[in-house]
C-alpha cells in the first residue's frame, strides 16, 4: 500500500486529512509515528507542508499495537483536538 493510501484509509478519507492554515489555505496532513529510544510508547505527530517548510504538531502517545491502529488513533486524536 502506498503511504498516501495508508494515511487516507487511517483518516477515513483524503478529505479528512485537510489542515487549514490561513483564511483559504489548506494542506494535506499526515500522521508521523515516532518511537523514542526507550521503545515503550509511540508518539504521533501531525505533519504538513506550509510556506515552504514542513510543520509538525504533537498529537499524543501510546495508542495501539500495530501501525494501522496507531495511525487511525492518531487521526482520531487530531480531530478531537481540532487540529484538522
Amino acid at each position: 500500500m502506498k503511504a498516501a493510501e495508508e494515511q487516507d484509509e487511517a483518516a477515513g478519507g483524503r478529505e479528512r486529512r485537510r489542515k487549514k492554515f490561513g483564511k483559504k489555505r489548506y494542506a494535506t496532513a499526515s500522521i508521523e509515528l515516532k518511537r523514542p529510544h526507550d521503545g515503550r510508547a509511540v508518539w504521533a505527530y501531525l505533519r504538513w507542508f506550509e510556506d515552504g517548510k514542513t510543520q509538525n504538531q504533537y498529537v499524543g502517545r501510546d495508542f495501539g499495537k500495530n501501525r494501522k491502529t496507531l495511525l487511525a488513533e492518531g487521526w482520531n486524536l487530531a480531530r478531537e483536538k481540532k487540529l484538522v
